[in-house]
């Protein structure tokens, strides 16, 4: 079961890379210097903060 966790977020993160590079794309050709850096400020907080709850998550299952 946890192994599926790590698969799914795995993918999960995978997709939010795209579409945060999809975005920041987008905002470089619209020259939006405020919507990439807010867009990396994200993307600083939302991956590191998934991997932790993920790493709890598989914890919890395993102890439980």
């Amino acid at each position: 079961v946890a192994l599926d966790y790590i698969f799914f977020i795995t993918y999960t993160l995978a997709i939010f890379v795209i579409i945060v590079s999809i975005f920041t794309y987008v905002a470089s050709k619209n020259e939006n210097e405020n919507v990439i850096k807010r867009l990396n400020l994200l993307g600083r907080i939302v991956h590191p903060l998934t991997i932790i709850v993920t790493g709890l998550l598989i914890a919890f299952i395993l102890v439980a």
